[in-house]
């Protein structure tokens, strides 16, 4: 999830998720292997939407802890989740899932709210699936 450092510091900087053309930085779309050990669930059924909400707890979990530790087994990118940008994150930041899974074919996100007394905003969770296996892919 190499966006979600910047979706979490991009919200509390504003501008930093712009990229030097002023253009708004897109998630990243390249295809990867899921990492080992991922949970499997098929695209689109009961079985997808709860691995989805499970990976989706895991992560905010993780986020709420401010621990990269947590996110890695299931991000798609586990050698991008650096604690150095975990550690980063406003002490005050609650993250919360904020409504269902919403799957297409491969892919699905999950609405989460990004809370801090300075203020909020809503944020999505993306998910892939490869051979099979679902994994958080990045954060926005």
């Amino acid at each position: 999830m190499v966006l979600l450092a910047v979706a979490v510091t991009g919200f509390w900087q504003p501008g930093f998720l712009l990229s030097g053309d002023g253009e708004e930085s897109q998630p990243d779309t390249e295809q990867t292997q899921a990492p080992a050990g991922k949970a499997k669930g098929k695209g689109g059924g009961g079985d997808a939407e709860s691995e989805i909400r499970r990976i989706g707890k895991i992560v905010v979990d993780g986020l709420n802890a401010k621990d990269a530790a947590q996110v890695k087994p299931v991000s798609c990118k586990p050698e991008d989740e650096k604690q150095a940008q975990y550690d980063t994150f406003p002490e005050d930041l609650e993250v919360s899932i904020t409504g269902d899974p919403k799957i297409s074919g491969d892919t699905a996100s999950l609405p989460l709210k990004l809370k801090q007394q300075a203020g909020s905003r809503e944020a999505k969770l993306s998910f892939r699936q490869s051979d099979g296996a679902w994994c958080a892919a990045n954060l926005k």
